[in-house]
């Protein structure tokens, strides 16, 4: 691992972030297995194996920016948030409304099969075959001439965007102060200079804004998964699930709050992380079309 081989120069307020934050992935990995290991009921649902897969996809890169972290390669740990951030959303307007998740999850799956099959009437007659498919195939037949490049467009029957399906589950504000500057973060922002210094008769890499960039990566990542959670739990969690959330929960909020305060005198020396807006309104998980 890069950190045990001293290619980064860290000091020790990096260390004992490194260290923070790996307890904070790992808790949250521990709620997200806890769901996927006993919250679906066997045999599980059709349309529920796309929330579990989406569920287990952001848990394989929650990993992976624990990884990241711990060899402080946090700069490109920007481009993973922005995956994870665009799964949550994706995850948040399958689950917000009730009536509608059986239709948006068959339909997320039907939009995957169809891009395999070359010949789109080969795909409807062997789709047809199967009961659950068949009971949504007409969004796509009533729509063959739309061609939408997403699945939510089909399951809205008009085309939307990413923007807009943030708007949809009432995430706007975390559209504009964290999707958007993790765009300009990933295209816009040079991390490529050498940025190497001696020490101790050795050339070593010093970390771009470390110890600044471990507390947004972290802080962003929270305020995504405490939002995930808390519908995801609401929804499949038992009794004593939500009870342990709701008091981890707190935990988070309080120390979001904390975060926040160093992060405005942050803004003021960095002109990188004043694109950020790390204190996500608590009232985002409840708004949108579903309730919780």
């Amino acid at each position: 691992m890069l950190n045990n081989s001293q290619i980064y120069m860290l000091t020790s307020e990096d260390q004992e972030l490194i260290e923070e934050e790996k307890k904070f992935y790992s808790e949250i990995s521990d709620y997200i297995n806890d769901i996927l290991d006993n919250s679906f009921i066997e045999p599980i649902k059709d349309y529920e194996l796309t929330i579990y897969s989406i569920l287990y996809r952001i848990d394989e890169l929650l990993d992976v920016l624990c990884v990241m972290t711990e060899n402080s390669l946090i700069n490109a740990g920007f481009l993973v948030l922005r995956s994870l951030l665009e799964l949550t959303v994706q995850l948040e307007y399958i689950l917000i409304n009730e009536e509608s998740r059986e239709k948006r999850a068959i339909i997320l799956q039907l939009f995957d099969i169809k891009r395999s099959f070359k010949d789109s009437s080969i795909f409807y007659e062997r789709i047809s075959k199967y009961p659950i498919y068949e009971r949504y195939i007409n969004v796509f037949i009533d729509q063959e001439n739309a061609h939408f490049s997403n699945w939510y467009s089909y399951c809205e029957e008009k085309k939307i965007s990413l923007s807009k399906l943030f708007d949809i589950v009432g995430w706007k504000q975390i559209y504009n102060n964290l999707y958007q500057p993790l765009c300009i973060e990933a295209h816009q922002i040079n991390h490529m200079e050498t940025n190497i210094v001696p020490q101790h008769h050795k050339m070593n890499f010093k970390p771009f804004r470390t110890f600044e960039n471990h507390i947004l990566l972290l802080d962003s990542m929270l305020s995504i998964m405490k939002l995930s959670l808390h519908r995801i739990i609401t929804i499949y969690g038992d009794e004593q699930h939500k009870k342990n959330w709701n008091i981890y929960e707190n935990k988070l909020d309080s120390y979001l709050t904390n975060n926040h305060a160093l992060a405005q005198i942050e803004k003021l020396l960095n002109p990188c992380i004043k694109y950020f807006g790390t204190n996500i309104n608590q009232s985002e998980s409840t708004c949108g079309t579903g309730k919780v």
